[in-house]
């Protein structure tokens, strides 16, 4: 997002500049994890390149990640446990928008169709870990806002007190939108290749998992 499309070498990216503040600040290691950033971007990121804007918008995080974790509190006990929730996909069906991009790049629509349905499988599975009063539910894709917090909801109702999302859990199956989102044609719609009920067939398998 801060890096144009030059940019082609591996980078830690802001998220780098944040867990390297976080671990020179508490030592160990920092943990970053996506949450629900399918429509998300970056605000307040100040510099004249690229580098400068990751350097600022990664310090900014920090500082507020050094905050709250200094007026956290831990415990020596609570529970760790993980499981997996298999869920039944809908139909896999490229978008419009997905096939137009496809044919600029010289792709058929039988091509562009064939390439979503080689890659995309018919089932999932959503991974739950549970650490103390912390969930966090794994999402094999990259679920938008809205998604997010009707997931954390669920687990909330189901009584989990600190329910957090994590995004491209094991693997990637495209972005996950709301029906209205999917209906509005924008970007994250046309990276979605299960139709317009994914996020919500996905947010029922949160309403399964969470009450296991």
């Amino acid at each position: 997002t801060l890096y144009d499309d030059v940019m082609m070498e591996i980078s830690p990216d802001w998220c780098g500049v944040m867990t390297a503040e976080v671990e020179r600040t508490f030592g160990g290691v920092c943990l970053f994890l996506n949450g629900a950033e399918g429509d998300c971007t970056t605000q307040g990121a100040e510099g004249e390149t690229p580098k400068a804007r990751i350097q600022s918008y990664g310090s900014k995080v920090a500082e507020v990640a050094v905050r709250l974790l200094k007026e956290t509190t831990t415990s020596q006990q609570g529970t760790v446990r993980s499981w997996l929730q298999e869920v039944e996909l809908p139909e896999r069906k490229p978008s419009g928008l997905f096939i137009a991009a496809a044919a600029q790049l010289g792709a058929t629509f039988t091509q562009a169709k064939e390439l979503v349905h080689t890659l995309m499988p018919s089932k999932t599975h959503l991974a739950f870990i549970q650490v103390g009063d912390l969930l966090l539910i794994g999402f094999p894709c990259e679920p938008t806002g809205d998604i997010g917090l009707t997931a954390k909801a669920h687990a909330k109702q189901a009584g989990f007190r600190l329910p957090a999302v994590v995004a491209l859990s094991n693997e990637w199956l495209s972005y996950c939108v709301t029906p209205s989102q999917y209906r509005a044609g924008k970007y994250e719609a046309s990276m979605c290749f299960y139709g317009e009920t994914f996020g919500t067939t996905l947010l029922k398998g949160v309403e399964a998992g969470v009450k296991r």
